[in-house]
């Protein structure tokens, strides 16, 4: 046999030994250390201030258990996926960044032996302008595998970023290598600048604005009610109150609180107007008075005028009037002559001289009556 058929021999074998033995390679790789990469959002992209979906494909012949999202290298969630335990898997981790900026987002898939991948990494801005919106990636499905051939990888698309190939070694009849994956960093808590009320100290029915500010947070509350981590909100209490803002994060939580004083208490409303109306200054024009008959003696009426207040107003004044102990005329009602003043005039007297009784009462708008006001006027007979 010449020296170029022995060489062939030589390579020949050796590819049938190294085809034998791929299979084995391949599996003892997928068990040592499972792939993962993230498929959106995309390495270097911007997005709207918002939840935002994480998707990532990770594959292992033992099978995926569990997948981590870490965010500035401080884990954000841990999830199983739905088909825990395949060898490839797709999950979608929502993230809701806490304001605007450059953030890194990190996943690492474990297996079902607790075998850690390396970090698949992209970097993200969080503020790009209205209308921008992450691209929708299509989950990966491995392809079917024909019977009675061995298994492979699946088929999927390389990660965006590949770190350096791991090839473990392997010694017949020895356990395969193990990897102890290093323990992501614990969240960050948050943290609460400020929160301060100005001014700390009212009037009973004015306002104070309270001011905060929050850092590392997911979440803030004002009393209970969602809020945004820099703000600030009008108070108008109607008494002493202290009011709390609550911030959390995956690291945990935080509180702090703030009293607005109030020093005054509220103004009591009037007492209503259950009186009737003063009846003041009562003015008679004459007395006595002098009868018609024989006549040529003046006067033979009188004027009377009074003055009325009430804080609710006047309705009516009025009057009635008798000669002696005769029958009671009227009423007859007065005049306003201004400045709460009424006036009226009674009547020429009759021939018998007497004396004139008169009373008067008011009554204001609410419909509350006065006391009455009494008076005498002496009526004598004219002598000429």
């Amino acid at each position: 046999m010449n020296r170029r058929l022995v060489v062939a021999f030589g390579w020949l074998a050796m590819l049938l030994l190294a085809a034998a033995l791929l299979p084995a390679c391949a599996g003892e790789v997928d068990i040592a250390r499972p792939r993962v990469w993230i498929a959106a959002p995309l390495n270097g992209s911007h997005h709207e201030l918002g939840a935002i979906p994480v998707m990532s494909h990770s594959s292992c012949k033992t099978g995926i258990q569990e997948v981590v999202l870490l965010v500035n290298a401080g884990e954000y969630r841990r999830d199983a996926p739905d088909n825990a335990g395949e060898t490839l898997v797709t999950i979608v981790q929502s993230w809701e960044p806490p304001a605007e900026g450059q953030y890194t987002l990190q996943v690492v898939a474990y297996t079902r032996g607790g075998l850690a991948s390396e970090p698949a990494t992209v970097r993200v801005t969080i503020g790009a302008p209205r209308g921008t919106t992450p691209p929708t990636v299509a989950p990966v499905t491995a392809p079917p595998v024909a019977p009675e051939e061995p298994t492979h990888a699946p088929a999927i698309a390389p990660p965006p970023e590949e770190g350096p190939a791991f090839t473990p070694t392997h010694t017949p009849g020895s356990e395969p290598p193990t990897h102890t994956p290093a323990s992501p960093a614990p969240a960050r808590a948050p943290e609460i600048s400020y929160f301060e009320a100005y001014p700390a100290t009212v009037s009973a029915g004015a306002c104070s604005e309270l001011r905060w500010g929050v850092e590392y947070a997911t979440a803030v509350f004002l009393d209970g009610q969602g809020a945004v981590d820099h703000d600030t909100a009008r108070v108008c209490p109607a008494s002493t109150t202290s009011y709390t803002l609550v911030a959390r994060s995956a690291g945990g939580e935080r509180q702090a609180s703030v009293t607005v004083t109030v020093t005054e208490a509220p103004t009591a409303t009037s007492m209503p107007d259950t009186a009737g109306p003063e009846i003041i200054d009562v003015q008679e024009s004459a007395d006595p008075i002098y009868t018609s008959y024989p006549g040529g003696c003046d006067p033979t009426q009188v004027t009377i005028t009074v003055r009325v207040t009430d804080p609710s107003g006047v309705d009516e004044v009025r009057l009635r009037y008798r000669a002696g102990s005769g029958v009671w005329e009227g009423p007859v009602f007065l005049g306003a002559i201004g400045g709460n003043r009424y006036r009226v005039t009674l009547p020429v007297q009759p021939d018998m001289p007497t004396a004139i009784q008169y009373q008067i009462r008011a009554r204001d708008t609410l419909g509350n009556q006065s006391g009455v006001q009494q008076g005498t006027v002496e009526v004598r007979q004219c002598t000429g």
